[in-house]
């Protein structure tokens, strides 16, 4: 059976953690990844809400049973989607950040954009999501 890749999208390290299922805790280094069998995927699923915060992402969707629902999140963005995100239009962009709520993932984009040299406006609307996110 194929393992499927899951994906740590944070900067800190994440266990997994399965020790209920089969005595295991698997650590996932910041931006690593960890390959889980179908079972072990399921469980964290059932267990955990780190696919709805955007903590963790399956890599190769299609190796997943249909059973198990992986759920999307808009949190759940990697470098190259946020590099993705920034090439955009102002507008495109600032969309794209009300459907964030992770204080991180907006951080994570502010640090990119000033990376990149974005333009001071797109700089101050991530700026201004993340001061709503701080705010809230």
């Amino acid at each position: 059976m194929e393992k499927i890749k899951v994906t740590n999208l944070t900067a800190s390290p994440v266990n997994i953690n399965l020790t209920s299922l089969n005595g295991k805790v698997v650590p996932v280094k910041p931006k690593a990844f960890a390959l889980l069998s179908a079972d072990e995927l399921a469980y964290v699923r059932n267990t955990s809400t780190a696919f709805e915060r955007g903590t963790l992402k399956v890599d190769n969707i299609d190796a997943v049973p249909a059973e198990i629902d992986i759920p999307t999140s808009p949190n759940a963005l990697t470098d190259a989607d946020i590099a993705a995100m920034l090439k955009k239009p102002l507008k495109q962009v600032q969309i794209a950040l009300e459907d964030i709520d992770s204080v991180n993932v907006v951080r994570a984009i502010l640090t990119a954009a000033k990376e990149q040299d974005k333009s001071i406006k797109v700089v101050e609307a991530i700026e201004a999501r993340l001061n709503e996110l701080l705010e809230a």
